[in-house]
């Protein structure tokens, strides 16, 4: 038995296996003579004991940053650039980014710009990264309060998913990355939705099986679009109302939401919007509703809150024709792109997703 599982993204490989040995030696197989790796304080103590016997034969540098969504932006970037210039790193030498979703969006964007443009390696270390921020080749950082406002697309060379990572999660961030999971099971069909919709997040860390089938829907729309002009667009579901939740609660909360918590409240409001806009059958909009409440974690926005929200979705990068642009669902495996809603719309929507969680 080979013990992993090979999978192309728009011909960069990702690999998931749950041997150490095999994740060591893909790293020290590495066609790079010196590598940065980026982490932040959390990965540089968890999980980078896991990968360093992999890079005694090469030329290491190793720099951290702060864990966490607001560290997602300009300035610390600005930093990964300025130790890449220090130590003196060129476009063929590598990247390695340790890390979650902040760690891999910003650490792309990073080499993909530094002496425009060096190689990169994904090791995702979060559930959320492993099924969806570390696929796709988008690589980004918030600015002035807005999710993922300047980035480019850039693959990376290879992506590395070792599920043991998850072991040194808190639970809530488990909980977060299952959201994405249960995302990218409505796009695929009956099938997968029904078998992840019916078990607790906590055991996808013991069936990686979970893991590569989700992470293969996303990769499906991916290489049929991979720069995001058509059907790619349908992996926004529930993030256009999502991200404007992860938006206000960056700006009101001390403790912020966690992106796929942000995402439940997100498929809260845009399955409402299917009922309304595509035909989702209301029924199922209310099942698929209470599985996704499930992973919300409170205090939420009031409706005190809708302007806010409102001015928030009118920042969004599909935005078109004075309409917010939502990628809805007219059935499970059945997106539906750029879907055009007006800002009266959603606000009854936004409403109607605030009341019922109160």
């Amino acid at each position: 038995m080979k013990g992993y599982t090979e999978i192309k993204s728009f011909e960069h490989p990702i690999l998931l296996t749950g041997s150490r040995k095999i994740l060591q030696d893909s790293i020290t197989n590495l066609p790079f003579d010196r590598i940065m790796v980026l982490c932040d304080r959390n990965t540089w103590r968890d999980c980078f004991h896991y990968i360093a016997p992999a890079l005694c034969k090469k030329s290491c540098h190793i720099h951290i940053i702060k864990e966490g969504e607001d560290s997602k932006n300009l300035s610390t970037l600005e930093g990964i650039w300025n130790i890449l210039s220090a130590e003196g790193f060129r476009r063929d030498d590598a990247l390695l980014n340790l890390g979650g979703g902040v760690v891999c969006d910003m650490g792309g964007l990073a080499a993909a710009t530094f002496h425009r443009g060096m190689q990169f390696i994904h090791v995702p270390t979060s559930l959320l990264a492993m099924v969806d921020a570390a696929i796709g080749g988008k690589n980004g950082v918030n600015f002035r309060g807005l999710k993922n406002q300047i980035g480019v697309f850039a693959f990376p060379y290879i992506t590395l998913i070792y599920p043991v990572f998850l072991k040194t999660l808190p639970n809530r961030q488990i909980q977060s990355g299952f959201v994405e999971m249960l995302k990218h099971a409505l796009l695929n069909g009956d099938d997968l939705w029904n078998r992840l919709s019916a078990i607790e997040h906590e055991e996808v860390m013991h069936h990686s099986h979970y893991i590569s089938e989700a992470l293969k829907v996303k990769v499906s729309y991916v290489d049929k679009d991979p720069f995001d002009h058509g059907i790619r667009q349908a992996l926004n579901l529930g993030h256009t109302a999502g991200h404007v939740f992860e938006e206000w609660s960056l700006l009101n909360q001390s403790e912020p939401m966690l992106h796929g918590e942000a995402i439940a409240l997100g498929m809260l409001v845009e399955l409402g919007l299917s009922v309304k806009l595509t035909g989702l059958d209301e029924n199922f909009a209310l099942l698929a509703s209470n599985v996704f409440r499930k992973h919300i974690h409170l205090p939420v926005p009031t409706l005190q809150d809708i302007g806010q929200l409102i001015d928030l979705a009118g920042f969004d990068k599909k935005n078109k024709d004075h309409f917010i642009r939502f990628s809805l669902l007219q059935k499970v495996g059945k997106p539906v792109v750029q879907v055009a809603v007006s800002r009266e719309t959603l606000s009854h929507a936004f409403r109607n997703t605030i009341l019922s969680l109160t």
